[in-house]
Order: C-alpha cells, then sequence, then structure tokens
C-alpha cells in the first residue's frame, strides 16, 4: 500500500491512543473519616413517689443505765401503792370486827347487880333459885335463858329414835335434827329391801304444830318444862308421832319418850291440846277411826298420863 491512502496526518482518531502525560504531583489520597459509634441509650427508672424525708432528731443524752433506774424507781412507786392499800384494807377490817365484837357496856347505877351472861357457845346452866318463864311465870328469864315457849319448842334440836338406824335397812340415821319454824327436812338413810334390791335415799319430814306444844312446871322445881308432840313422814300418805319432854334444868335438852299413846289410840294419832301440871300431862287426841278418810278422823279421846322416873306412864 502507498502513503497517499494513508497520510500521516490524517490517522484515525480512535486508533490514535492518547497519552497520559506523566506528572509529578502526587496524588492526594482522601483521608479515612473514622466510624461514628452509637451512643448506647440509658433508660433510668422514674421514682413513683418521692419518700418524705426524716425529720432529724437530735442524739439522745439519756443512757442505757438512767433508763434503768427511772423503771426501777417507777417500779418502786407502784409497789408502795399496793402495799398501802392492803394494809389499809386489813386496818378497816380489823376495825370492822372489833366493833362487832365489842359488847355494849352495861349502865352504870348503884343498884345494878352484876351478871355474867353466858356467850353464844356456852350452855347455861339454870340453878334452883332462878326462874324460867314459861305458861306458869310471867318474869323475864335471867342470865340470859330463853322463855319456854311455844316458838322457842318449834326451833330446838331433837334426838332421832335410836331405832332409825336400823328398821328397814335404813343406815346412818342422823343422831339429831334441828327444827327451824316447825318444820326439819333432811335425809335419814338408805333404804334396801334385800340384796338384789337398789338402794333408795330416805328423805323425812318432822313437823310440829302449836295445839301439839304445851309448857308448865312438871317436875315442880320452878322452871318451865315443855312437852312437844312431833309427827314425821317420810312423803307417803302416812304421819307418825313422837313425844318428846322439854326439861328445864337439863338445859332445854329435849328427851324423847316412849309411845305410851300408842296401845291407847293407835300407832297414828294427832294432838289437839296439851296441858302441864306438877307430875301431870293431859292430853286431848283425835286418832283414825274404821272407815275413817285420812283427811277427816272421827276418832277423840282424852288421856291423862303421870311422870314416873322421866317417863310417862298411863
Amino acid at each position: 500500500m502507498s502513503d497517499q491512502f494513508f497520510p500521516q496526518s490524517e490517522v484515525p482518531k480512535s486508533e490514535v491512543p492518547k497519552s497520559e502525560t506523566p506528572t509529578d504531583t502526587p496524588v492526594e489520597v482522601p483521608e479515612k473519616t473514622p466510624e461514628l459509634q452509637p451512643t448506647p441509650v440509658i433508660h433510668e427508672p422514674t421514682a413513683l413517689h418521692e419518700p418524705p424525708a426524716l425529720p432529724s432528731l437530735p442524739p439522745s443524752t439519756v443512757g442505757p443505765s438512767q433508763l434503768a433506774r427511772d423503771a426501777h424507781k417507777h417500779t418502786r412507786k407502784i409497789l408502795a401503792i399496793i402495799v398501802g392499800a392492803i394494809a389499809l384494807v386489813i386496818v378497816i377490817l380489823s376495825l370492822l370486827i372489833w366493833q362487832l365484837n365489842k359488847e355494849p357496856a352495861a349502865p352504870s347505877s348503884s343498884n345494878t347487880v352484876a351478871v355474867n351472861t353466858p356467850s353464844a357457845t356456852e350452855t347455861p346452866s339454870p340453878t334452883l333459885n332462878e326462874q324460867l318463864p314459861g305458861s306458869n311465870s310471867s318474869s323475864a328469864g335471867t342470865a340470859g335463858w330463853p322463855a319456854m315457849t311455844t316458838d322457842f319448842v318449834k326451833n330446838l334440836t331433837y334426838p332421832t329414835p335410836t331405832d332409825w338406824a336400823t328398821v328397814n335397812g335404813w343406815k346412818d340415821g342422823p343422831p339429831r335434827f334441828t327444827l327451824a319454824n316447825g318444820v326439819s327436812r333432811f335425809e335419814a338413810g338408805w333404804y334396801r329391801a334385800d340384796e338384789q334390791s337398789d338402794r333408795i335415799l330416805i328423805r323425812l319430814t318432822v313437823f310440829v304444830k302449836d295445839e301439839a306444844i304445851g309448857t308448865g312446871d312438871i317436875d315442880g322445881d320452878g322452871l318451865a318444862d315443855a312437852v312437844a308432840i312431833l309427827k314425821w313422814t317420810d312423803g307417803g300418805t302416812g304421819a307418825f308421832p313422837l313425844l318428846y319432854t322439854v326439861f328445864g334444868n337439863q338445859p332445854y335438852s329435849p328427851t324423847l319418850n316412849r309411845d305410851v299413846l300408842a296401845s291407847i289410840v293407835g300407832g297414828s294419832y294427832s294432838a289437839q291440846k296439851v296441858e302441864l301440871s306438877a307430875r301431870t300431862l293431859r292430853l286431848q287426841l283425835s286418832y283414825p277411826k274404821s272407815g275413817d278418810a285420812s283427811c277427816c278422823w272421827t276418832g277423840q279421846a282424852n288421856v291423862t298420863l303421870r311422870l314416873v322416873n322421866g317417863q310417862w306412864e298411863t
């Protein structure tokens, strides 16, 4: 090929490489920017309520020993009050007891004769020169003796019959019983028909009526005596009599007499009137006849008894 087809001045641009002009200027390299780290977020809990501030107290100036001394002093005061109250109560009670036991002084008089009055626990002993009031006397009793009246007889203590301890299996019968306004209720013991039977507790009632009591001088010693016909029952329809004599020189100790009236009018009777005189007892009695109801007795009897050796005889 000839140059006419390819002149040097007309070289195709696409085929001519661009020449890079070298330079001595250093290439600026961009500096690395440090990476930013994320800041951690801390969530603090929010207080719901603020606690109130406590007041500041000044430091205590009292030590433990001082507190102990104060407590001991307080305890001693309380004990002193208690002891004082107890002592006051004892003094008051002592004064009351002394006042109750103090006997009134007898009035002073040139004509007064001193009389020794027996105490409540002392049984007086009458003499033949002392006269006790009763149906045969209107004077007051001397030496502290009570009057032998119907009310007095209705409140005496009486001995029980000796056979009450054994009859019908009764055991441990009381040796004495005391009337209160003419009546006494007590347990006489246990009743048992045989060894196979159950025991039954026997309760007795003893009573006396005004018309069954008489007072007077029986033995002629100038002292008032009494006769009383008591009746006892165990709760049944029957009531059985007990004849007692109260001699004023024993003193006032009732004596149980044997039942001499049962042989005359039978075992059941009631006294309508009692009269006493020298060694003589007159009785007006009622008793049941055959066919009489328990409420209405038709039998009547007047009986006279004589005192022989301390017992009544027909």
